[in-house]
């Protein structure tokens, strides 16, 4: 017993070591206001239907009647819209900004894309140019689908990696903004959008969207984070060593009892 707490105390210091530097790493890539995390979770099925459950491990932001869910599952990024507006129209729409490289310009540039979907379904592409306008591109790499009722309509999205240059393992950072417009909303319509901007120009300045950041996950399913992994193992090893002293006394006990009783 006494070898198994020198064991255990020389393990105490190691792990408050391994949770402090956790803590230390999450604190440093936490979420601040203009930060969404692609968590990880089950792949969801494409349906244009949030379902019960489906979204909840998904990372999720609100603003004025739209919540955006956003999560991945190592091969795809997922990203669904719910969207409360009771005036139907095929003008009202669904977009999704990234600056895939995160180069931040205070003007569009190849390398930003703009993934939009209206209510009745259709669904648009359209990529920046050096010249700071969008234009329309092929449609690829991304499906949407669509369900719309009487008082809201959804959204899902299913984006592949190779669309967003993203690679399962990496430390990448994406520039992205979300954005619903309520086509109903006089004179113009409105635009409702994460991160807010009061900037009328600000779909074409990636210098004003937000981050969706891999955090500790690196764009991988399970076991992203080394450290987690390391935290989990050690604290297994006390465990072990706990039934391992006690095998040796049980052993050492019935030594002694078949030497004191041996009939």
């Amino acid at each position: 017993m006494i070898t198994l707490t020198k064991h255990l105390s020389s393990l105490v210091p190691v792990t408050l070591v391994l949770l402090c530097l956790s803590v230390a790493v999450t604190g440093v890539l936490g979420d601040p206001a203009n930060e969404i995390v692609a968590k990880p979770g089950l792949t969801p099925t494409i349906d244009g239907v949030i379902s019960s459950g489906e979204w909840v491990t998904a990372s999720n932001v609100t603003f004025n009647q739209t919540t955006v869910y956003v999560m991945q599952d190592g091969v795809n990024l997922y990203v669904a819209f719910n969207v409360f507006d009771d005036v139907y129209s095929i003008g009202d729409e669904c977009h999704i900004f990234f600056d895939v490289e995160h180069d931040k310009s205070s003007s569009l540039q190849p390398d930003d894309i703009n993934l939009l979907v209206k209510r009745n379904g259709v669904l648009m592409e359209r990529q920046g140019t050096p010249g700071g306008i969008w234009i329309l591109a092929i449609t690829s790499g991304w499906t949407v689908e669509v369900n719309s009722t009487s008082t809201f309509w959804q959204v899902e999205y299913n984006i592949t990696y190779s669309k967003i240059n993203v690679t399962a393992g990496s430390t990448k950072i994406l520039g992205v903004e979300f954005e619903s417009f309520n086509y109903n909303i006089p004179p113009v319509g409105a635009e409702y959008m994460w991160p807010y901007s009061n900037d009328p120009d600000f779909d074409k300045k990636p210098i004003l969207w937000g981050n969706m950041t891999p955090n500790t996950y690196n764009w991988i399913p399970e076991f992203s984070n080394p450290l987690i992994l390391v935290i989990a193992l050690t604290a297994t090893i006390p465990i072990l060593l706990y039934i391992k002293a006690h095998k040796k006394l049980y052993k050492q006990f019935s030594s002694i009892h078949a030497r004191a009783f041996p009939y």
